[in-house]
């Protein structure tokens, strides 16, 4: 290859990155819903409210839902983060139409579960 044609490939290769660039900075904010059927306290709350702030930080929509009175939505709206209290605790059919009636609400583009029971309800409220 010649120094005019190593040229031409450098310079398409540079119009390609600018363009991916402007695309990756264009992305539409997504609608995301952190559910944890938990009422305890520790690293997996943590993690999930501050994936949350991340997730807010890069201008997405996101709201935890736990079970009321739970550690991470008191920590939740200590940090004001959008939260919703939901009888999610057991896999029963009062937990399966509190998240029939959330996901009809809200719409989300991701449902990131993180325990097995808001998993399995989830799975079946859709």
């Amino acid at each position: 290859m010649d120094c005019t044609a190593a040229l031409r490939v450098s310079a398409i290769e540079r119009e390609h990155r600018r363009a991916v660039k402007k695309t990756a900075l264009k992305r539409t904010p997504l609608r995301i819903a952190h559910t944890e059927a938990s009422v305890g306290w520790g690293g997996q709350e943590i993690r999930i409210l501050e994936e949350a702030q991340g997730m807010i930080a890069r201008g997405h929509a996101v709201e935890i839902w736990a079970v009321a009175g739970s550690g991470i939505l008191w920590e939740a709206a200590r940090r004001a983060l959008p939260h919703r209290a939901l009888s999610i605790g057991r896999k029963n059919l009062s937990g399966i139409l509190a998240m029939r009636r959330a996901l009809a609400s809200v719409r989300p583009d991701i449902i990131n579960t993180h325990s097995s029971t808001d998993a399995w309800l989830v799975a079946l409220a859709r």
